[in-house]
């Protein structure tokens, strides 16, 4: 059930991924076919649009959100596509470029306790980029350039926007990372500086791309505080301003689909603004 627009729901099987992937599409109301609409890749699809169908029953609310943006004319009308995770959700939001650039033992060794099976990020974003925004350019009236394109998740889905984005930019101009997983925990540095390390040199051209990144103070989101830090840094220390780049802190906010509801249309406006 959706406030405002309409969704529809598809299946595609990718062969490098090794697996059907469901993803949602919802148009706003007023779509058009004869207007090219910016499309929004969204991680963890089945949290997004209702509550009510969620395990925790809490939702990102993204239909009222971005369907209030729109009549208020505050952003340009998107299309919102919400790709679901599967039961290796970890291991499918973990590239293997992250994992190998990590030391053995350590953080690694803890991540591997957790992360059971092949880490296929990458195969996971391949699978966005190669099997589903075809389908999605076919049946919708998109813009599909890269320009028109953006990428988003939280925690684990913000580790996989950020690799996204530097793996494939040519095909997305903007990556927003809300509570982005850069740890298991303070003590621990070793993803995070695998995270800067990929980053650093696949950087995508500050003229033409956009990050956002945000996050709480209390559990877990507090973990993370530092390593944002560092990645704005590394941002700044390559062409990114504040016209490209954005970071927010939200004092009280948890690590849970509630808070970011509360917020998701602060990178909605950064990144669609009229």
């Amino acid at each position: 059930q959706v406030s405002s627009g309409n969704l529809l729901r598809y299946k595609a099987y990718d062969e490098a991924f090794g697996d059907t992937l469901t993803f949602d599409v919802w148009t706003p109301d007023g779509y058009s076919i004869f207007k090219k609409h910016p499309v929004l890749y969204m991680h963890d699809g089945q949290m997004l649009f209702d509550a009510d169908k969620c395990w925790n029953h809490k939702a990102w609310e993204m239909d009222d959100a971005a369907g209030r943006l729109i009549t208020s004319d505050s952003i340009t009308p998107i299309i919102i596509v919400g790709i679901h995770n599967l039961p290796t959700r970890l291991c499918d939001y973990m590239p293997a470029q992250y994992d190998s650039l990590m030391a053995e033992g350590g953080e690694k060794a803890e991540m591997d306790k957790l992360f059971i099976g092949r880490k296929r990020g990458g195969e996971y974003v391949s699978a966005i980029v190669n099997t589903i925004k075809p389908i999605v350019d076919d049946e919708y009236s998109t813009n599909p350039a890269q320009e028109a394109t953006a990428i988003m998740g939280s925690s684990m889905g913000g580790l996989i926007s950020l690799y996204a984005i530097c793996a494939y930019p040519d095909v997305f101009s903007s990556a927003i990372c809300m509570s982005t997983h850069f740890s298991t925990s303070a003590e621990r540095e070793e993803l995070a500086d695998a995270m800067y390390k990929y980053t650093v040199t696949h950087l995508p051209d500050p003229a033409t791309h956009k990050f956002y990144f945000d996050n709480g103070t209390m559990p877990c989101d507090d973990a993370y505080i530092p390593f944002f830090f560092k990645m704005a840094e590394i941002l700044k220390e390559n062409g990114y301003n504040e016209s490209n780049l954005m970071y927010r802190e939200f004092p009280g906010h948890w690590h849970s689909e509630e808070y970011w509801a509360s917020r998701v249309n602060i990178p909605l406006k950064f990144i669609y603004s009229k």
